[in-house]
């Protein structure tokens, strides 16, 4: 088994798409076997519009 250490995740912080998610206070949470729509009804998620790719939720996030 290979240990691993925070220096191993320290890319996260200059990847633009992660950055932007940090600075907004997002988490990420890997589920399996779910489908999304479940996952979101879940944790009471309300329904905020749609959008597809990373760089279009990021344009969404920066222009509220």
């Amino acid at each position: 088994m290979t240990l691993v250490t925070a220096q191993d995740y320290a890319w996260i912080r200059s990847s633009p798409v992660f950055r932007n998610a940090i600075e907004g206070g997002y988490g990420l949470t890997l589920v399996r076997g779910v489908a999304p729509s479940d996952v979101l009804r879940v944790m009471g998620a309300e329904p905020q519009g749609t959008c597809t790719g990373v760089d279009a939720l990021i344009e969404r996030y920066v222009d509220q």
